[in-house]
C-alpha cells in the first residue's frame, strides 16, 4: 500500500484529501506544517508528499530543500493556491503540480500517475534506508530542525564554491551587514521580495536569490556568487514604482509611502509596529503577525490578501 503524507495547514484541506484518498486505497499521513512533517519523513517510509507552499513559519519550498538533501526518493506534488508558473517559480524539480482551483479529481489523477511508476526507485529506496539506519534518529532528526529552524540560514551542503565566492564578496553573513542591505535593494528593483530590507541574510532574502537566478538562468543555489553579484548590480539604478491601486501588495509592502501607511494602520488597530519608518523590521513584522493572530489569519508576518483586506478599516482612521 502506497504511503501519502498531505502537508498543509489548513485543516479543511488535509480532510478533503486524506477522505478521498483513503477511499482509493492509499495510506494516509496529515501534517500541518513543516518541522511535524520533517519528522515524519524520518521515521515513516512516505511514497509521495502532497506539499503546500504557504504555511507558517517555515514554508513548502524550505522543506523540499529538506527532502532534496535527506529524502531524494520521496517524490513531491507542489499543491497551492498559485498559479503553477508561480508554483514551478518558487519550487523546481517537483514530480507535479496542482493548482488547488483545479478540483481535487485532477488532483488524483496526477497522483496516480505519479506513483505508477514508483517500482522503478526500490533499489534507491534500500540504498537509502541502507544509510540511514546508521545515523540515530534523534541526530538526523536535529540536523533537519537546525535547518529548518526559522532563525537560521540556509545549510551551505552542497554549495560549498559558491558559499565561499559569497563570503568573499560580503565578508561575513551572519548579523547586520550593510552590503546584504545593497543586495536587498537590488532584488527589490528587479521586483524578488527579500522580506524586511534590514542587511540580514534571512531566509526570504535566500529565497529571493533563488527567484533571482533561475529568472536570469544563473546557478540556482540561494547563494550570491560573482556572477550573480554582477547581475543584480545591473538593477542598481532601476526605481521600483508600484502602483497603489493596480498592485495593492507591493505597494504596502515595498514601497517608503504604503509600510508608513501600513505601520499607520496597525497602530490603529492597537498592534504597534514601531517607529511610523516605512521599514518593516522586526517590530513592524511582530505587530503584522499579532494581528493575524487576533484575526484569525494564517501568516507569517508578510502580507497577503487576506490580511489587507482585514486592516482596510484601519487605514483611513483618525
Amino acid at each position: 500500500m502506497k504511503k501519502i503524507l498531505i502537508v498543509d495547514d489548513e485543516k479543511k484541506i488535509r480532510k478533503t484529501y486524506s477522505g478521498l484518498l483513503r477511499g482509493e486505497g492509499f495510506d494516509v499521513i496529515e501534517r500541518s506544517n513543516a518541522m511535524e512533517a520533517s519528522e515524519t519523513l524520518v521515521r515513516e517510509k512516505v511514497d509521495l508528499v502532497l506539499l503546500d507552499i504557504k504555511m507558517p513559519e517555515v514554508d513548502g519550498s524550505i522543506l523540499y530543500e529538506v527532502m532534496r538533501l535527506f529524502h531524494k526518493r520521496v517524490k513531491v506534488i507542489v499543491t497551492s493556491v498559485y498559479p503553477l508558473d508561480e508554483q514551478k517559480r518558487l519550487i523546481a524539480e517537483a514530480a507535479d503540480y496542482h493548482d488547488k482551483s483545479q478540483g481535487i479529481g485532477i488532483l488524483l489523477s496526477k497522483i496516480n500517475k505519479v506513483l505508477g511508476n514508483g517500482q522503478t526507485e526500490a533499489k534507491k529506496d534500500d540504498r537509502e534506508k541502507f544509510f540511514f539506519k546508521d545515523i540515530p534518529i534523534c541526530i538526523l532528526s536535529a540536523l533537519i530542525m537546525i535547518f529548518l529552524f526559522p532563525g537560521c540560514n540556509f545549510i551551505s551542503f552542497g554549495h560549498q564554491k559558491e558559499a565561499k565566492e559569497e563570503k568573499e564578496i560580503f565578508g561575513f553573513i551572519d548579523g547586520y551587514n550593510h552590503r546584504i542591505k545593497e543586495a536587498q535593494g537590488y532584488l527589490m528593483n528587479a521586483e524578488f521580495n527579500p522580506g524586511p530590507t534590514d542587511g540580514k541574510m534571512s531566509r526570504d532574502t535566500r529565497k529571493a536569490i533563488k527567484g533571482f537566478q533561475r529568472a536570469h538562468d544563473l546557478n540556482v543555489s540561494g547563494f550570491i556568487n560573482a556572477e550573480t553579484w554582477k547581475k543584480l548590480g545591473s538593477y542598481k539604478d532601476t526605481v521600483k514604482r508600484v502602483n497603489k491601486k493596480s498592485d495593492p501588495l507591493g505597494y504596502y509592502s515595498s514601497t517608503l509611502e504604503g509600510v508608513r501607511e501600513l505601520q499607520q494602520a496597525l497602530k490603529n488597530s492597537g498592534f504597534g509596529p514601531g517607529p511610523i519608518d516605512g521599514k518593516i523590521g522586526s517590530k513592524t513584522k511582530k505587530a503584522i503577525m499579532d494581528f493575524q493572530s487576533a484575526k484569525g489569519l494564517s501568516g507569517n508576518g508578510t502580507i497577503d490578501s487576506k490580511t489587507l483586506e482585514a486592516l482596510t478599516k484601519y487605514f483611513t482612521k483618525k
